[in-house]
């Protein structure tokens, strides 16, 4: 596509990937504000060259422009890239900031652009999150207000749902029944977009623990996206989590190899390279972020017998107790994991897939106080998985 001021030409192209040939190719010379007709008539030819019918509800998805106003859908578009490509990389709150100002923009420029509040409400939500919640109620009202404007104006937009979920999810209390409902429904609007199947692989592993159900929608995630380190993170984080080592260090592999950049998970990634025992891989990625991730640090001196290199303040943490103690029984771990299995947490060092497989608790399995805090984390992984674990994949 070159755009030249108020006009655009678009030079499409289909091709067989297996014998190079050219099945068909057209110039395009229109208008700016022809772009959305223009990208269903390019829709539509490239249907009819693949022999592919197009159902009455695919027609009216091409038909829809998200806006009549090309300049608000550029406003969005840059909004976009710098919420997701920036900020969900790097964690700076200035790209957070310059994604507002592009959201609030498009809003300015076309008051009725639902995906525009949505992603407005997505920029409160993540200027909300990592501080415990300890915000102002304002603050979560407006995130849950304009989410529910976004979705006045369009209900039935995938984007728009994932906003609901998330004003709804996260708040200091959470309401997951409901938050869960539009992540679903937003799946099923547009079942191969990467966000929404990275939203649901996170929520059911990260908030319900619930990692081999989240699996497959990692993998969607990658298929669409295949070079976000953050997606192979997550899959290597949930293999390791169900004991599929080989897996997970393959997966973790990935990640390290797509990050030579600093990215939002980066963390999580250094922590299980030195769980799996990559401690060299671990050690070279904290020679070159100086400063970063202080308690996985301790966790890789700590798994490598160096109990005088780790913090004072890290000493007590369960995951430096049980790597520094593997052939131990430690029954005031067993009982910090038992209190909070007794509160209905399905994650972290409280998740049943973990309690079961990890190395960590092979001293631990003929223990009676872990075969009873085990059985109890059981109910909590039976009851999430009943009532949010099973999602039929569309064909």
């Amino acid at each position: 596509m070159r755009k030249s001021q108020d006009t655009f030409r678009i030079t499409a192209h289909l091709i067989d990937v297996h014998t190079g040939k050219l099945i068909w190719g057209e110039n395009y010379d229109r208008d700016m504000k022809k772009i959305f007709e223009t990208q269903s008539e390019i829709a539509r030819m490239i249907a009819q060259q693949l022999k592919i019918e197009i159902t009455p509800e695919a027609d009216a998805k091409i038909n829809q422009a998200p806006t009549q106003n090309v300049e608000a859908y550029e406003q969005f578009q840059k909004g976009m890239f710098f919420a997701y490509k920036k900020f969900f990389n790097t964690g700076q709150k200035e790209d957070l900031e310059k994604s507002k100002k592009y959201f609030e923009a498009a809003i300015q420029l076309d008051s009725g652009y639902a995906e525009a509040y949505a992603g407005l409400a997505e920029v409160y939500d993540g200027q909300l999150m990592g501080n415990n919640y300890e915000h102002p109620k304002e603050l979560y009202d407006l995130k849950e207000k304009l989410a529910r404007k976004a979705l006045q104006l369009k209900p039935n937009s995938s984007y728009v749902n994932t906003a609901m979920a998330w004003a709804l999810l996260h708040r200091p209390e959470s309401n997951f029944d409901s938050s869960f409902f539009y992540l679903k429904k937003a799946f099923y609007l547009d079942p191969k977009d990467p966000l929404t199947n990275w939203n649901l692989s996170w929520t059911l592993s990260e908030i319900f623990g619930l990692n081999s159900p989240a699996i497959p929608f990692t993998l969607n995630t990658i298929k669409a996206d295949p070079l976000d380190p953050n997606s192979y993170f997550s899959l290597g984080k949930q293999y390791a989590r169900l004991g599929k080592y080989p897996e997970a260090k393959k997966a973790l592999q990935s990640s390290f190899e797509l990050s030579d950049d600093p990215f939002n998970m980066e963390e999580g990634l250094l922590f299980y390279l030195v769980y799996l025992g990559e401690y060299d891989k671990a050690e070279t990625r904290f020679n070159e972020r100086a400063g970063i991730a202080p308690l996985v640090k301790s966790l890789l001196y700590a798994s490598k017998g160096e109990m005088g290199k780790v913090r004072p303040e890290d000493r007590n943490n369960i995951m430096i107790l049980l790597a520094s103690n593997r052939n131990k029984v430690l029954k005031d771990v067993i009982m910090q994991i038992e209190t909070r299995v007794e509160n209905g947490d399905n994650t972290g060092s409280s998740n049943y897939d973990f309690l079961s497989h990890s190395f960590y608790f092979d001293a631990y399995r003929n223990d009676p106080d872990f075969i009873r805090a085990l059985a109890k984390a059981k109910k909590n992984h039976d009851t999430y998985m009943l009532k949010y674990g099973n999602i039929e994949m569309p064909e």
